[in-house]
């Protein structure tokens, strides 16, 4: 969850990044770049519309590869 409005940035484990906008309940998500691997840290930024930014926040990936 991010302020409505904010300004989400995602940093991958290989340096790239993911911008988005936080919707009108905060909520945000952003594509799997496709290279992610289990155990695999990204950080998140959120900037609201005022210019303040958050600390970063991480997330470790974890991976589901059991067949449906």
């Amino acid at each position: 969850q991010a302020e409505p409005g904010s300004t989400v940035t995602v940093t991958y484990p290989d340096g790239t990044t993911a911008t988005v906008v936080a919707g009108t309940d905060g909520s945000w998500s952003v594509p799997n770049p496709g290279n992610l691997v289990d155990g695999d840290t990204v950080t998140a930024t959120a900037t609201d519309p005022a210019g303040n930014t958050s600390l970063p926040g991480t997330g470790t990936v974890s991976a589901d590869i059991t067949a449906p």
